[in-house]
C-alpha cells in the first residue's frame, strides 16, 4: 500500500495537468506575487512556529489550474518552509471540485533540496513531504468539504478531513468557521495517537482601502486544537 503512494500522488498531479486545459479560448495566464506576514505560523491547528513569519509567495492562473510557491520563513526560529502546488478546480452543477498536489520542503542538516529520501525505518527522513487533496465546494450554501492525506514521506500517511463554513458580514469583511479532524495517528504532522479534533477556528478578514485602487487584507483568526488542549490568536497582514 506504502509503496503505491507515491505513484498515486505523481498519477495526481499528472491528472491535473493534462486535464487543467481551459475550455475558453478567452482564457489567459494570470500571475500574482506578494508576501504575508503572520504573527505566528498556525496550520490547521498545529503550530509550526511561536515567532512572527515572513511568508513570500508568487501564483500563475490559468482556466481552472493553478500554480504556485511560497515560503514561511521565521524571524525568532531556524524554521524555513517552501512548499510547491498545482491545483485544477472545475466546476459541476451544484458543486466546484478542486484537485491538489503539493510539496513541503524542510531545511534538513546537510541543506540538500534534492533530498527525496522517503521515511523508512531506521533512516533519517528526506526533506520533502508530499500532500495530496480533494475539496468540494457548494455552490449554493458556502460550505466546503475537504479530505487531505500526506502520501510521501510519512509513515503514519496522516489523513486529514475539515468542514468549513463562510459568511459575509459586510463588503469589506468576511468571515471563516472551520472543523477539522485526523483521521488517524500522527505523529508526524497533526501530533496524534488517534483521531480526533484538531482544529476548531474562526477568523475574520478585512480588505483596508489605502487609494482607490490598492487595498490589503488583514485577517485574525483564533484557533482551538481540543486534541492538544492548545489555543492561539493569529493575526496575518497580507502585501
Amino acid at each position: 500500500m506504502n509503496n503505491c503512494l507515491p505513484k498515486c500522488a505523481a498519477l495526481l498531479l499528472i491528472s491535473i495537468l493534462m486535464f487543467s486545459a481551459p475550455k475558453s479560448a478567452e482564457a489567459q495566464v494570470d500571475w500574482y506575487a506578494g508576501f504575508d506576514l503572520t504573527s505566528q505560523y498556525v496550520w490547521r491547528g498545529i503550530q509550526f512556529d511561536d515567532g512572527v513569519n515572513i511568508q513570500p509567495y508568487l501564483m500563475m492562473n490559468y482556466g481552472g489550474l493553478e500554480l504556485g510557491a511560497m515560503a514561511s520563513k521565521s524571524t525568532k526560529n531556524p524554521f524555513n518552509e517552501i512548499s510547491f502546488w498545482a491545483q485544477y478546480t472545475h466546476s459541476f452543477s451544484g458543486f466546484d471540485l478542486s484537485l491538489y498536489a503539493g510539496d513541503f520542503y524542510y531545511e534538513d542538516g546537510s541543506g540538500n533540496f534534492f533530498n527525496f529520501r522517503p521515511a523508512k525505518d531506521g533512516m533519517v527522513r528526506g526533506a520533502h513531504y508530499i500532500e495530496t487533496y480533494a475539496k468540494i465546494s457548494l455552490q449554493s450554501v458556502p460550505l466546503s468539504v475537504l479530505y487531505s492525506a500526506i502520501v510521501w514521506n510519512d509513515p503514519d500517511t496522516s489523513m486529514y478531513a475539515e468542514v468549513s463554513y463562510y459568511q459575509s458580514f459586510s463588503d469589506d469583511v468576511t468571515g471563516t468557521f472551520s472543523l477539522g479532524f485526523a483521521l488517524n495517528e500522527s505523529e508526524t504532522w497533526y501530533f496524534t495517537r488517534k483521531a480526533g479534533l484538531v482544529n476548531a477556528s474562526f477568523g475574520l478578514t478585512r480588505n483596508v482601502a489605502v487609494t482607490d485602487q490598492f487595498s490589503f487584507p488583514i485577517n485574525a483568526k483564533a484557533v482551538l486544537n481540543p486534541y492538544a488542549e492548545a489555543f492561539y490568536v493569529v493575526l496575518k497582514v497580507g502585501f
